[in-house]
């Protein structure tokens, strides 16, 4: 019985030692952040052919395009005319937030009122490719806005968007190749036919 007392008070001293020990500041909660680690996916280009197996997919690129690295939430970037047209390929969860919300949130970017559910479900061009069926928004900025191209594939499990962005006169040429590029868009494993 004395040596249980003599360990629990051994250990008493012990835990009180140790709750002195330790200052105030060691009591503050830390927060740290530490660098992502980079996931296959964002580390390899996509090759010319426009394939791209950590997402899927594959596409083709158009003449007079130019494929450049990725980066971000891109899963593939393209120069368009000579530098002067942005455009990429991004892949996100779900709905991504729904169409009217997507279109509104472009709209807004070149300058433009939000549209209604109804309209938004009019405004947009549909078109069938090899990935389905998908919808081309084209939104010409106000002033000074740059314009933009849009097109939203509404997958099961996710929603593929396709943008190309520029001022209104390269958006105006360059949306049949723009619109080629999409019905391109296929599962990587369903090759180039």
């Amino acid at each position: 019985m004395k040596n249980s007392i003599s360990v629990y008070v051994l250990g008493a001293i012990v835990v009180s030692f140790s709750l002195i020990a330790c200052s105030q500041r060691d009591m503050e909660i830390r927060v740290y952040q530490v660098a992502k680690a980079i996931s296959p996916q964002e580390s390899i280009a996509a090759p010319p052919s426009g394939r791209n197996a950590a997402q899927g997919l594959a596409w083709t690129t158009p003449s007079g395009w130019t494929q450049k690295e990725a980066s971000g939430m891109r899963l593939a970037s393209f120069g368009v005319s000579g530098g002067k047209g942005d455009s990429s390929i991004v892949v996100l969860g779900g709905d991504a937030g729904g169409l009217t919300a997507n279109v509104n949130r472009w709209r807004d970017q070149a300058g433009l009122g939000p549209q209604s559910d109804a309209e938004v479900a009019q405004a947009g061009a549909k078109h069938k490719g090899k990935l389905g069926e998908f919808q081309v928004f084209k939104i010409e900025g106000a002033a000074e806005k740059d314009s933009m191209l849009a097109a939203v594939f509404a997958l099961a499990d996710r929603s593929v968007f396709v943008k190309l962005t520029g001022k209104t006169d390269t958006i105006r040429a360059e949306e049949k190749r723009f619109v080629e590029l999409c019905k391109s868009l296929r599962t990587a494993d369903a090759g180039k036919n």
